[in-house]
């Protein structure tokens, strides 16, 4: 899933036969959340794969990016560790390597409080 050989169609920014994919929608009517089980719908009834299922044992496999690919990846994770994403970067990744101001804005907080941003300057004036 991570090398986008998966052939599956991107959820968010394709569009089935006649109809208007997740971003026209989103432009023209606002935003929302979609569930989990909404994205498999969409990929499974509405859209269909780029090419058929490949070998991945040697030659050169196609590729096409799929966001679609990021979403089934971070389902598995949650499924397999029976914990949020942000809960498991911060078991794994954030507290192992020192990360202690890197969160998931809405779902965590920073181990450590995150300084204040620099300011950005343009002839000497904050933007």
């Amino acid at each position: 899933m991570l090398t986008h050989a998966s052939a599956l169609p991107d959820w968010l920014e394709e569009a089935p036969p006649g109809g208007k994919s997740v971003v026209e929608t989103v432009l023209e009517e606002g935003d929302r959340a979609l569930s989990f089980e909404e994205v498999v719908r969409i990929v499974s009834n509405d859209l269909k794969p780029h090419f058929p299922p490949q070998d991945m044992s040697g030659g050169r496999a196609r590729i096409r990016y799929s966001d679609t690919n990021f979403i089934l990846l971070i389902w598995i994770i949650e499924r397999v560790t029976g914990q949020p994403l942000h809960e498991v970067h911060r078991e794994l990744l954030h507290e192992p390597l020192g990360m202690r101001q890197t969160y998931f804005p809405g779902s965590s907080e920073p181990l450590e409080p995150t300084p204040a941003a620099m300011p950005l300057l343009a002839d000497g004036e904050p933007v």
